[in-house]
């Protein structure tokens, strides 16, 4: 069957299977890269973004150290005004480790998230 056909028309053929070759390589490239592109936005947005919450929380534990030493030796008038800010800074832990444990966990990181931060040093 081959042998019948011109050298053209054999050339024209073989072109004709690259480019549809190429075409459908084009379409599995193109699912690809939207999956890929999908699950990308996934991994920001149910990953990545909480973990700027746990920054956060870990940032305001520094600052509540501090206030722990400045507790120590502030006079005690200045105390109540110091505790009222710790509890508040507790308070910000809290809500910022509670909107990490409401996003897609793994089971390692729902040990690590089930502690609480109620700590009073009165």
């Amino acid at each position: 069957m081959l042998k019948n056909m011109k050298i053209g028309a054999k050339l024209i053929g073989g072109y004709l299977i690259v480019a549809a070759i190429l075409v459908v390589m084009a379409l599995l490239s193109h699912s690809s890269m939207k999956t890929l592109n999908e699950n990308t936005k996934t991994m920001y947005q149910e990953r990545l973004k909480p973990l700027t919450g746990l920054n956060a929380a870990y940032t305001m534990f520094y600052f509540i150290r501090g206030d722990l030493y400045k507790y120590i030796v502030t006079p005690q008038k200045e105390r109540e005004r110091l505790l009222q800010e710790t509890n508040d800074k507790f308070a910000t832990i809290e809500k910022d480790m509670d909107l990490y444990r409401q996003k897609n966990l793994t089971i390692n990181c729902i040990s690590l998230t089930q502690r609480s931060c109620q700590i009073n040093f009165s």
